[in-house]
């Protein structure tokens, strides 16, 4: 794999990086600000860049002006023979390393092409952090002891995408979330709605916070931690990251263990009139799976299962999401870097607000973080 590096910074306009396009293997990204970022307070450019699905490499670039309308060339060590993909994210910050901006960019590069890529660079709402959300639990300052589930070095209860990585939080439409887990990354409207990590009792009515967790425990029949407060628009995803501390077991026979989190028009199952319930499952006989129950009239009445790949496992942390758009439902759960397991399923396409639960049976799970957010139709 051939490695490209930025070597030239200059003006879009002057000779080197602003000249004529002509065939060469030559990466040519030019930047721009977004409405509100002061580009001549940056002091230098932080560039990382993958080829080909590869692990990101950084170079500093200093600056001496603004950065709006300005270009710099990628431009190989040895050039390719072959065609190659390059994903380029571009911090600016200031001198006392302050992130103001962030974008990105991908591209096909053609060893004879002209490439050219564009970046619009936006400022989070919050600079110097990958914070971009104007929720109260949100504006607090991250903890140190917060886990980061995405290895992004940014602590999960401080990341607009706490389950992606982007270090960078590089935001192309300029929304409130970031490139990495944004539905809509070309698509300006998606928000951040709602976060909750359990620091205190939180807006969750049932279990007990502890620890940093909110903690349910069953016997056989499922309990439910509510949020009766919020309402979460139409077309939402919802994310929770939970445990299981154990399975139960009656006469040394195992008990069917559920953990997962309901989205529906109330934000118990069993009243509302239309809902969707996305669990992790540990079977009491045959394989662990991932379930999307369809809930209608308070009755489940359609169930979509698949077989959990790695199996539910205690002490293990899992990620849910739970996605809608319209009538359409994506549940997904991965952990440890594992890819994600996915069932879908779709009803009628709800006319009011969105409520929440955390529904726990069979075990006892221990809930670290909700959060959501807005996708667009």
């Amino acid at each position: 794999m051939k490695q490209v590096w930025p070597i030239c910074m200059l003006l879009a306009a002057a000779s080197g990086c602003g000249a004529a396009c002509a065939p060469s293997p030559d990466v040519q990204v030019r930047l721009s600000a977004a409405p509100g970022v002061d580009a001549s307070a940056a002091a230098r450019l932080l560039v990382d860049l993958a080829i080909d699905g590869a692990p990101p490499r950084r170079a500093e670039l200093p600056l001496s002006e603004s950065f709006d309308g300005q270009a710099f060339l990628l431009r190989p060590d040895m050039p390719a023979e072959v065609a190659y993909t390059v994903v380029v994210t571009v911090q600016a910050v200031d001198a006392s390393g302050q992130v103001l901006a962030s974008g990105g960019a991908s591209g096909r590069v053609d060893p004879l092409g002209c490439n050219r890529l564009q970046a619009t660079l936006s400022a989070p709402v919050v600079a110097g952090t990958d914070l971009s959300s104007l929720s109260a639990d949100l504006g607090k300052a991250c903890s140190p002891s917060s886990p980061d589930e995405d290895g992004d070095g940014v602590a999960d209860d401080c990341d607009a995408c706490p389950a992606d990585y982007d270090p960078g939080a590089a935001n192309s439409d300029g929304d409130e979330l970031p490139d990495g887990c944004d539905p809509d990354g070309n698509k300006a409207g998606n928000v951040t709605r709602m976060f909750e990590p359990f620091r205190t009792a939180g807006r969750f009515s049932g279990g007990a916070v502890t620890g940093g967790e909110l903690v349910l425990q069953s016997s056989l029949d499922a309990v439910l931690a509510t949020d009766d407060a919020d309402l979460l628009p139409n077309n939402v995803r919802a994310e929770v990251w939970l445990q299981a501390a154990y399975f139960l077991t009656v006469h040394s026979t195992p008990v069917r263990g559920e953990l997962g989190v309901f989205l529906g028009d109330a934000a118990n199952p069993a009243s509302s009139t239309v809902g969707m319930l996305c669990v992790v499952t540990h079977a009491a006989m045959g394989p662990d799976s991932l379930d999307l129950y369809r809930y209608t009239g308070g009755t489940a009445t359609v169930r979509t299962t698949i077989a959990l790949q790695p199996l539910l496992a205690t002490s293990t942390t899992y990620r849910l999401r739970l996605d809608q758009r319209g009538g359409a439902f994506r549940c997904e759960a991965a952990t440890n870097g594992q890819p994600a397991t996915v069932v879908t399923d779709s009803i009628a396409a709800p006319s009011g607000n969105w409520k929440m639960s955390l529904r726990v049976a069979g075990t006892e799970g221990h809930f670290a973080a909700v959060y959501t957010a807005s996708t667009l139709p």
